[in-house]
């Protein structure tokens, strides 16, 4: 993964495992998907709402682009849904955890918590 804007769930350098997403219905708020999106190209976000076309993202920390300006999302642009992480080696050479399983609950619970934290969530 590039970038910061999922941190601190995701750092740059983790690898993402993703399922292919098989049917719209399988999108639910909380998940953690891979978009091609129209504007930013291959992004990672969290989806905070859905609708039977689309999705509304949002990253998770401050450095990420808005929910505004990354817009609504055609459901059809959602490549995969991540499934679990695997972290990037520690560059202080500690052990590190193999991967880490994605729950969405788990993921839900973070986005609640950072938000009552102000304004390092930017959520339109």
């Amino acid at each position: 993964m590039c970038g910061s804007s999922m941190s601190p769930l995701l750092h740059e350098g983790d690898f993402l495992l993703v399922r292919k997403v098989l049917r719209s219905g399988d999108i639910r708020n909380g998940n953690i998907v891979t978009v091609k999106h129209p504007q930013f190209g291959q992004i990672v976000k969290a989806v905070i709402a859905v609708t039977p076309d689309s999705v509304k993202l949002t990253g998770i920390s401050g450095m990420s682009t808005s929910t505004d300006a990354l817009g609504d999302v055609k459901k059809e642009s959602i490549d995969g849904i991540g499934v679990a992480v695997i972290p990037r080696p520690s560059k202080y050479g500690g052990k590190n955890t193999w991967f880490r399983v994605l729950r969405n609950g788990d993921i839900r619970g973070l986005l609640a918590k950072l938000r009552l934290m102000g304004p390092l969530v930017i959520v339109g």
